[in-house]
């Protein structure tokens, strides 16, 4: 099993992760990439010629690149993970079958032998059904070492018990119980009668589990009378040649079903078959209910979009800050403007001022007739108007072209203002 999964920061569902992640946001202000080149189409429609993150270059590509980097670990670890989970896994199945195959090979063994025992019996002409051929089968049966058989006590304790027909009254339900569960509540009914506990010494249970073991394996099991033969010949070892080298023949088996019982059930820290299969079963069944790379793609999206949205937040105040900074720029521009015309509008009236004092001291009479007018004066506007036209009348063209001149220099004084007048009327 593989898993290929190409992390691309820059590619998400939302439309603002997008523009944000391939380094576009449209705001208010402007609308820049983050890399810090400017859109021309939002810098003609808002006038913005500066940078959205000026001062900070580097942070929006810090936050990107931490949240790739952790988006890229999550997902790297889970698939390293599950490729170690692969390896694993198939190095259990590679080790059943190499277990099969060494189990394989023990029976064939065993099945060698059950031949040459055959051929041995045939060679000494004993009957399959014979009690010669029972009694070697049931010494056979008890030297063998199964500790899920009832021992050979307990088993013809229960050959009695079922053939005098005396089982006690808990015995017999659960005998015609229909199923383990059914079974399993008789039972706890029993010991709580009985005042006992899981584990306690309960004779009346042992008898229970031998009756429903021979049931199971009437078949296979000796008869009272073969195992009582058996146990016989044990003792006093009366064997005859046959059922000697009968014997013989079956502890040639011992290591192969050593080597079998190894396979299957496993030894010390070796795993055995049945083992290997279980975890290979249970893994993929948990593979079934969820998928770690899913979940770490989804993990992973989920913090490129919360990055994608905290980059968001960082370009919208940049660009508040940037607003509000050419405000205060703009104010600032009008504040200056404001001085500026207040300093031409003095200029133009210490200009005005200049000139009024020019004219006083060119025309004395004039002035002095201005200065004597009431300002309640009923003169007519033609009048006015009149008096003005004859004084300019009287003014030289060469004294008004003086006169600008000394206005434009602003770098005379008074004493030489009456020297050009003197000058004049000479």
């Amino acid at each position: 099993m593989s898993f290929f999964y190409n992390i691309n920061p820059l590619t998400s569902t939302n439309q603002d992760t997008t523009d944000i992640m391939y380094g576009r946001i449209a705001c208010p202000a402007a609308k820049v990439s983050i890399s810090g080149n400017r859109n021309k189409s939002a810098e003609s429609d808002t006038g913005f010629t500066g940078y959205l993150y000026r001062g900070k270059p580097d942070a929006i590509e810090q936050k990107r690149a931490l949240a790739q980097k952790r988006a890229w670990k999550i997902v790297n670890d889970t698939y390293a993970s599950e490729r170690e989970m692969d390896t694993n896994l198939q190095e259990r199945l590679a080790h059943a079958k190499g277990l099969r195959q060494e189990k394989a090979a023990a029976q064939r063994e065993i099945m060698r032998i059950d031949q040459q025992k055959e051929a041995l019996r045939e060679q000494y002409g004993v009957k399959k059904d014979s009690k010669e051929q029972k009694d070697a089968e049931a010494v056979q049966w008890i030297n063998e070492r199964d500790y899920s058989r009832p021992s050979v006590d307990a088993l013809l304790d229960a050959y009695k018990i079922k053939e005098e027909g005396s089982y006690t009254e808990y015995q017999k339900r659960a005998l015609a119980a229909e199923n383990p569960e059914e079974r399993e509540k008789l039972r706890q009914e029993h010991l709580k009668e009985k005042g006992l506990r899981d584990g306690d010494c309960d004779p009346e249970q042992t008898q229970l589990e031998t009756l429903l073991w021979l049931r199971d394996h009437e078949d296979e099991a000796p008869s009272a009378g073969s195992l009582k033969n058996a146990m016989q010949l044990i003792s006093d070892g009366g064997y005859t040649e046959y059922q000697t080298r009968f014997l013989e023949l079956e502890s040639y088996k011992e290591p192969y079903k050593w080597t079998i019982m190894v396979c299957d059930q496993g030894y010390k820290d070796q795993a055995g078959i049945h083992e290997d299969y279980a975890v290979v079963r249970s893994t993929e069944l948990e593979r079934l209910k969820k998928d770690p790379m899913l979940e770490a793609e989804q993990q992973a999206d989920e913090i490129l979009a919360s990055a994608s949205k905290d980059i968001i937040g960082m370009l919208v105040e940049e660009a508040k800050d940037h607003i509000e900074e050419e405000q205060e720029e703009e104010q600032e521009k009008a504040e200056e403007n404001r001085e500026e015309e207040q300093e031409e509008q003095e200029k133009i009236e210490e200009v005005q001022e200049r000139r009024e004092e020019l004219e006083e001291m060119l025309y004395p009479e004039e002035a002095e007739k201005k200065h004597d007018r009431p300002e309640s004066s009923e003169v007519s506007g033609t009048d006015i108007l009149t008096e003005s036209m004859l004084k300019m009348e009287t003014l030289h063209n060469d004294i008004k072209q003086e006169i600008g001149e000394i206005v434009q220099k602003m770098n005379l004084i008074e004493e030489d203002m009456k020297g050009v007048r003197v000058d004049e009327i000479l």
